[in-house]
This record gives C-alpha cells, sequence and structure tokens, in this order.
C-alpha cells in the first residue's frame, strides 16, 4: 500500500487514515454478498453488519496511531448531541459510505474519513472500494487520486454541473 505525499504537515495523518481506510475496506470484502443483519435508520437508510465491521475496524486504527484525538464515527452516535466545532483535532468516519449501492453490489460505495481540527477540515481520504481508487486532499494542498495529481471540474454554475446522488 503506498501513501500519496502531499508535502504537509499532515502526512503522517493522511498514512494512518489510508491504512484505517484499507483495513476497513478489507471488512468490506471480505464480507461482500453476506449482509447479516440489516436496520433502517430512517427511510432508504440502512446499516449492516459490514457497516458496524468496518467501522470498528478503522476506529482501531486511527485510536492506535491517535489516542488523545476524539472520533466522531458514523455508526452509533446520536446526530443531535454531536457538536459541529470542536477544540483540538477529531476523525469523522464513515466506515461504508453508500450502504444501500453496497447492498445491491453496485458501485461506488467507499470508506471515507476525514481529520477536524477546530472548525476546519484539514485532511481527507476517501477509498472507492469497488474500484481500489483512492482520493486523497489536503488543506492547501490539493486533490490526490491513487498518488498522482487530480483536479475537480472547473464549472463553476450549477446549471451546467454534473451532479448525482442516492
Amino acid at each position: 500500500m503506498e501513501v500519496p505525499i502531499h508535502n504537509s504537515p499532515y502526512d503522517d495523518d493522511l498514512e494512518t487514515a489510508v491504512r484505517a481506510a484499507h483495513r476497513a475496506a478489507a471488512v468490506i470484502r471480505d464480507q461482500s454478498g453476506s449482509l447479516g443483519d440489516v436496520r433502517a435508520k430512517t427511510r432508504n437508510d440502512f446499516v449492516t453488519e459490514t457497516d458496524e465491521a468496518a467501522q470498528v475496524a478503522a476506529v482501531e486504527t486511527l485510536r492506535a496511531a491517535h489516542p488523545d484525538d476524539r472520533i466522531l464515527a458514523e455508526e452509533g452516535d446520536d446526530p443531535d448531541t454531536i457538536p459541529a466545532v470542536v477544540d483540538g483535532r477529531r476523525w469523522i468516519v464513515d466506515p461504508l459510505d453508500g450502504t444501500t449501492n453496497f447492498m445491491h453490489q453496485v458501485p461506488p460505495y467507499a470508506v471515507s474519513i476525514a481529520l477536524q481540527e477546530g472548525n476546519a477540515l484539514v485532511a481527507g481520504v476517501v477509498l472507492n472500494v469497488p474500484h481500489e481508487e483512492l482520493f486523497t486532499a489536503v488543506t492547501g494542498h490539493g486533490l490526490q487520486l491513487n498518488g498522482q495529481t487530480a483536479t475537480v471540474s472547473p464549472t463553476d454554475t450549477f446549471a451546467d454541473a454534473f451532479l448525482a446522488t442516492g
């Protein structure tokens, strides 16, 4: 597993997030096709045993490397009790972003991890599990796809944008 370098003060944190994402992705691949228990959190918002197991793998990795950092993980926290701004650092983890797609084995679905300092998101990792695409970004140091510089669309008009959501 090669870790992208952004030449930033967050490269060590990024390496940890990449390891955590790969550990969660391994769980997702291992459990692909066998959903186990599926629960509805809200209408069209599901959580599976795979979400929970992938979260454990990611959170264990983050805690081992950064035991003093806070962690906000999607499965288990009450959204009404979560502060938007924190003192210090907080990892934000969506262990299986795209659960409905995963349930139907329709890409994309991903592991998403971000690092927040105060009110700013400073680094992020999205690992598209079925396609092994690793997106990394660091504030002020750009976006990379599989370790290569990437860019976003130059479109700045919503009417000209291509948008997909589920």
